[in-house]
């Protein structure tokens, strides 16, 4: 009786124990499971704002240009009353052209529905075609009329209005306070995208069920909608602002003429890198090499230059030629919060900069000082002669005088010697080409860079005329108008378009 007591008892023990170690197992798994579940979700979570952060990345490029192309138009049309020459005046018309179809193709890539950017689409096609027209004119020989150039001025001016509107609903996406994406969510889930939206409540009730989406997300939705659709734009012209310059973009396609050496390798390049004057000597640095460069216009070894320390790291971007090792760009990535300097103190950091690099000669032409950064183009003076191909870009933080970025591939693409003969045209005789309703500032002797790879030498006149700046350019060999600029003043700097 004893033995099968015992034998009874132990049999409950046992399944007790493989229960309990079953539910061990069992709870492990749950746990592991959960913890699968939420990594997973975690990385969904992770690549879907991944995914976000591109797209409106993508749509603020879009609406940058749109923005740029229109404030293009509006310098351009400005700049036909200042035009004594049909060919000058055609050229300028083809731009503004150009420009409008631009403008409307970066408004199409933005997420609006047609109710959100008809008008402004309408005024764009407007503009486009009429400047498109006289264009034609021009080309062919006839000058414009007095009422042809004031319908121009016309549309520029309406087309400063709306310039004026964009920056506010760009103050508005810099701050956050529209997302772009958040209007493609809505298109994406067939939501209706317009301020008027009738059937809200079952739009909200398909995009729960499609994805989640705040109220912040369609507040911003909707208020990206509403103010392209409030913008007054009864008629429309947009100009080109480039605001370091009047020739600073002016890249072609040809073999860099500044370039002086032999091929260095990577290994010679790293050293280089690592020299740079922008690098605090105070911290210890890891280069290792980034996309290459290859494929670029002027080939380079690309590196990422990072501080060790775990706090407030240094972090670069550097390009050196494979030919000869010259430093052609360079972008530090910390940002300034705050203005200690002023505009021409900066300039001297930047000339200092430009000196330790054995860039010699060098001019400030135009200066921007956005969000505490001062821009600065150079170009290279030889003999009283600016050579406006030649140019550097620079930028110098405002708080400490640290120089942030470095854009050298325009003066390589171009610096050479020039063999150029004595003016045929003096700078009395070339004056008479310029409009006698410029008050004429300021004149000098430059080169500058037209029509593909040509250069023209010419006489700069700096004037104002309606309280408003401008440059006109007359060949010094033919005495023939080539160019004109306009100067827009603003409180961080001149732009010039």
């Amino acid at each position: 009786m004893e033995t099968n007591i015992d034998t009874q008892i132990e049999k409950p023990m046992h399944t007790t124990q493989e229960t309990s170690h079953t539910s061990k197992i069992m709870m492990v798994l749950a746990v592991a499971l959960f913890a699968i579940a939420i990594f997973w979700g975690t990385t969904k979570e992770r690549e879907t704002r991944t995914y976000q952060t591109l797209l409106e990345n993508e749509y603020q490029q879009s609406f940058y240009q749109l923005l740029a192309n229109v404030e293009d138009i509006s310098v351009s049309t400005s700049k036909i009353d200042m035009t004594t020459s049909p060919a000058q005046a055609g050229q300028l018309l083809s731009d503004i052209w150009w420009q409008a179809n631009m403008a409307e193709n970066n408004l199409s890539a933005l997420p609006l529905s047609h109710e959100a950017f008809d008008k402004l689409e309408s005024l764009l096609n407007h503009t486009g075609d009429y400047c498109r027209a006289m264009s034609k004119q021009a080309m062919a020989g006839t000058p414009l009329t007095e009422e042809q150039q004031q319908n121009i001025i016309t549309l520029g001016q309406n087309i400063a209005a709306v310039s004026d509107e964009l920056h506010q609903i760009e103050a508005q996406v810099n701050s956050g306070e529209i997302r772009f994406v958040s209007a493609h969510n809505d298109i994406r889930m067939g939501k209706n995208t317009t301020a008027d939206n009738s059937n809200q409540n079952d739009n909200k009730a398909t995009a729960t069920a499609a994805a989640p989406e705040t109220d912040t997300e369609e507040n911003q939705a909707e208020a990206a909608v509403s103010n392209f659709n409030d913008m007054k734009t009864d008629s429309i012209e947009y100009p080109t602002l480039i605001y370091d310059g009047p020739f600073s973009d002016h890249m072609v396609n040809k073999k860099p003429e500044g370039l002086t050496g032999e091929a260095i390798s990577m290994a010679q390049a790293k050293e280089i890198a690592m020299k740079f004057p922008a690098l605090d000597p105070k911290k210890n640095y890891e280069i290792t090499e980034a996309e290459s460069g290859n494929e670029a216009t002027i080939p380079v070894y690309c590196f990422d230059v990072m501080s060790s320390e775990e706090e407030n790291q240094h972090q670069l971007h550097i390009d050196i030629s494979k030919t000869g090792g010259h430093n052609i760009m360079f972008m530090d990535y910390a940002r300034p919060e705050t203005t200690n300097l002023s505009t021409d103190e900066g300039i001297t950091k930047a000339h200092e900069f430009l000196e330790k690099l054995g860039y010699k000669n060098m001019q400030e032409t135009y200066t921007i000082n956005q969000n505490n950064v001062l821009t600065i183009a150079f170009a290279y003076k030889e003999n009283n002669i600016l050579y406006y191909p030649d140019q550097i870009k620079v930028q110098v933080a405002m708080d400490d005088g640290r120089i942030i970025a470095l854009e050298a591939a325009q003066y390589f693409m171009n610096h050479k010697e020039r063999n150029l003969a004595t003016p045929a045209v003096s700078v009395e005789q070339a004056k008479e080409q310029v409009p006698t309703k410029l008050q004429v500032t300021g004149e000098q002797l430059t080169i500058i860079p037209l029509d593909g790879d040509k250069e023209y030498l010419c006489w700069e006149y700096k004037g104002i005329y309606n309280n408003e700046d401008y440059v006109v350019y007359v060949d010094a060999n033919t005495g023939e108008e080539r160019n004109v600029v306009k100067i827009i003043s603003t409180p961080g700097g001149n732009w010039a378009m």
